[in-house]
């Protein structure tokens, strides 16, 4: 299978270390049975397994994956040498082998701000870090609560379900259940009673089927993709950015032909009941079938959805790869509006994936490569936006002055027939009525095609970005390049994809006429 391009579907594990050795064997045929169920539903995506190793529950879970091909991310609270302290016997064995089996080896970087830091808030940014950057988290949990500030298992799903930690960069309202949790009942070898193996979904499981059934839809798209990777921001950007103009493009020439068609049908239903050619009816019912058929077929492709949704998709990757290459812990889809969030989960979890194998760490100077290229990307588009708004007025400029001439025409032509000085003719009203008709139609679909573009808030939104981008150019050199400068950067371009999103939501492309 292609993976290069694609966005990986990533199950966490969170589980108790202390499992009933005679519960081990029905435990680990259920989550078998959740990991093939995932990698049945996602058949054009790689399915990762994220997990910390440690003994237990994440063990199991680990040699299950393995055995199904899956690759497995290591994700380890500390270095190698010092988690090691935490195993002995068979433990130790199966620890060594499991990180020498792993893709990637990891140690999940520092989410909460903390002064002192014990050993359990390690293990609660383990969980953490585990939580949120998965899209389904497997949990092998006896059901308990989680205790204030834990950093058990119950914590783990805690994280997942609810969004719910104090993060040193990002929103602290997140919504809950972008993440889905399955929960597998597996009580602790001290419960010598509650049974174990059952399985339960937590969050919202049919959220979650939509969010992994978009993912796997994009990796569809990706397998015939032949987007060359951008050697910084990387081959899904590259994809998500192809796809997104294909889809525009497509977009744009259904408007266009809807305008025409729209025109053509008012022309033709007034030629058929103005100058009474009725041959025309059936020219305009051709027309109509074909702009329904456009229409129809727009929406069961769902092109402006997928025009819309993978730009956002590129813009917040061109985000996330270009924080990476700065060596910043900054996540762009913590700090993605409350709107995009609920609206496309997918998205959010897409990043969150992306992420879950840090970059290098190392700090790269990001002045040329993101501020300077904005700023100069948003000039760039500030004089295309100003060249399409005089386009537009020019057209409806003239569109509007064959309208008042046709009526100046018009009046004047009543004025003579009524003063008696031209004999009148029916087949000029049919002629003025026509025109009016057909030019008023043609108006109507012109100013609503370049209307839904919302080239002047286009133009205002270009604006304000160059400017911020000049100014976030000099506070650069001022201060340098910190983390809150990247965050506050990060903030305003999610807020600028959220408005862009807010006014393409409402351009869907649709057939309306009222020729009555």
């Amino acid at each position: 299978m292609k993976t290069e391009g694609k966005i990986p579907v990533i199950v966490g594990v969170t589980g108790h270390r202390n499992i009933r050795k005679t519960d081990i064997d029905i435990i680990e045929k259920k989550v078998r049975e959740q990991l093939e169920r995932i990698i049945r539903s996602c058949p054009h995506s790689q399915v990762k397994l994220l997990c910390s190793l440690a003994e237990g529950g994440d063990t199991l879970c680990a040699k299950a994956a393995l055995s199904l091909g899956m690759p497995l991310i290591a994700s380890l609270p500390f270095a190698e040498d010092e988690f090691r302290r935490d195993f002995s016997g068979q433990a130790l064995h199966d620890f060594n082998e499991l990180l020498a089996a792993a893709e990637t080896v990891i140690v999940t970087p520092e989410t909460e701000p903390k002064v002192e830091k014990d050993r359990d808030h390690y293990y609660r940014q383990n969980g953490i870090y585990v939580a949120s950057h998965c899209h389904v988290l497997l949990a092998l949990w006896d059901g308990c609560e989680p205790t204030p500030d834990g950093c058990g298992t119950a914590s783990a799903v805690y994280f997942a379900l609810e969004g719910d930690y104090k993060a040193r960069y990002g929103s602290c309202i997140r919504p809950k259940g972008n993440t889905g949790v399955i929960h597998i009942v597996t009580p602790r070898d001290t419960d010598e009673i509650s049974p174990a193996g059952d399985v339960l979904l937590l969050g919202d499981p049919e959220k979650t089927k939509e969010v992994l059934r978009e993912t796997d839809e994009f990796n569809a798209l990706a397998e015939k993709s032949d987007a060359e990777p951008d050697p910084v921001l990387g081959a899904v950007w590259s994809n998500a950015d192809s796809m997104s103009v294909k889809y525009a493009g497509k977009v744009g020439r259904l408007l266009t032909m809807l305008a025409i068609f729209g025109t053509g049908i008012s022309f033709s239903f007034l030629m058929y009941d103005e100058a009474e050619l009725h041959w025309m009816l059936f020219f305009c019912g051709i027309m109509l079938l074909l702009a329904v058929h456009l229409s129809r077929r727009c929406s069961k492709g769902s092109f402006h959805e997928r025009y819309i949704e993978y730009r956002v998709l590129a813009e917040t990757e061109r985000i996330r790869a270009y924080l990476q290459f700065a060596g910043s812990s900054v996540r762009p889809e913590t700090l993605m509006s409350w709107t995009l969030q609920i609206e496309m989960p997918w998205i959010v979890n897409a990043c969150a994936a992306l992420s879950a194998i840090p970059g290098s760490g190392k700090k790269q100077d990001i002045s040329e490569c993101w501020i300077k290229a904005q700023r100069d990307y948003h000039a760039a588009a500030l004089k295309r936006s100003g060249k399409k708004e005089k386009l537009s007025e020019g057209i409806l400029a003239v569109t509007t002055i064959v309208s008042l001439l046709t009526y100046v025409f018009a009046l004047v032509y009543e004025i003579l027939v009524l003063t008696g000085k031209v004999q009148e003719v029916e087949l000029v009203r049919t002629l003025v009525k026509i025109v009016l008709g057909t030019v008023s139609a043609g108006t109507l679909f012109i100013s609503g095609y370049y209307g839904k573009l919302s080239l002047t808030r286009q133009s205002t939104d270009h604006r304000k970005m160059q400017l911020f981008y000049d100014r976030a150019l000099e506070k650069l050199h001022r201060y340098g390049q910190t983390e809150e400068l990247l965050a506050d950067i990060v903030r305003e371009e999610l807020a600028e994809n959220g408005n862009w999103y807010s006014y393409r939501l409402e351009d869907k492309p649709g057939f309306e006429l009222d020729i009555g």
